[in-house]
């Protein structure tokens, strides 16, 4: 059975090399100097750690800090992040900003030498079946290794007979 759902995707562009990140409806997309992150920012300008992209209350979100540029399209409008936080249209919770992504939305963001592009796709999923299979016994594994190689076990045994 195949199911078809919108996830997040990321399109991670750092210095001609591209990777591809579904963020699942459970996680969260982390940038900064520190080494856990999904992406690592090289410069001091950086936070440690800053949660980009993350969902709230099932709808995802993007969390704008003043080092972050970029465009959000919706349709066939399009509008700068620097605008947004120049017009203070964006919800502000001390210095990060928040854009509400839609299905319909999507764009792409700038931070440092890393573009990052983000839009709703159709992944389609599998139904996972699992199988069934017998538990480990020695008992089992010694029966079975007894039938296996039986010319050499009946030449061995019938010359040591011999010899006996």
């Amino acid at each position: 059975m195949t199911v078809r759902y919108k996830t997040l995707v990321l399109n991670i562009i750092r210095s001609n090399h591209v990777r591809k990140v579904y963020l699942k409806s459970d996680s969260q997309f982390t940038v900064g100097q520190s080494g856990d992150n999904d992406l690592i920012l090289y410069g001091t300008e950086y936070p440690k750690k800053h949660t980009l992209f993350y969902q709230k209350s099932g709808v995802y979100q993007l969390n704008v800090k003043p080092f972050i540029n970029g465009e959000v399209t919706l349709n066939s409008s399009s509008l700068k992040i620097s605008d947004l936080l120049q017009h203070d249209i964006l919800p502000q919770k001390g210095d990060s900003y928040f854009i509400r992504l839609s299905p319909d939305k999507q764009g792409f963001v700038t931070v440092g030498d890393t573009k990052i592009e983000f839009s709703f796709q159709y992944i389609e999923r599998t139904a996972t079946r699992t199988i069934k299979s017998p538990v480990y016994s020695w008992t089992r594994a010694t029966i079975k290794r007894l039938g296996s190689d039986l010319l050499f076990k009946i030449i061995f045994l019938t010359l040591f007979t011999f010899n006996a």
